[in-house]
């Protein structure tokens, strides 16, 4: 293949989760969380880059995201789907 590699693939934990209901569940993490995500996931920044764009630690970037993200997963996996009973609608 001349050593191009092939473009990564976007996938979901689930085929129900459409790209507007990942951009509702971004758009509804903590401001601090959202922030980090955005500018490191969606806008390619480093961490270091962040930190200097926020005037945050990168250590603290590290942490936003990371929280972001385990936040992220929890809303994918507990979302409500019709009109069953989840863990967040509890």
């Amino acid at each position: 293949m001349d050593g191009i590699l092939p473009a990564p693939v976007l996938t979901f934990p689930s085929d129900n989760l459409a790209v507007d209901d990942l951009m509702k569940l971004i758009n509804s993490l903590p401001l601090g969380y959202k922030t980090v995500f955005n500018l490191y996931a969606v806008e390619g920044y480093s961490h270091q880059e962040i930190a200097q764009k926020l005037q945050i630690s990168e250590n603290t970037s590290k942490s936003q995201l990371s929280r972001a993200r385990m936040h992220l997963q929890k809303m994918i996996k507990y979302r409500p789907l019709g009109n069953e009973k989840t863990l967040l609608s509890a």
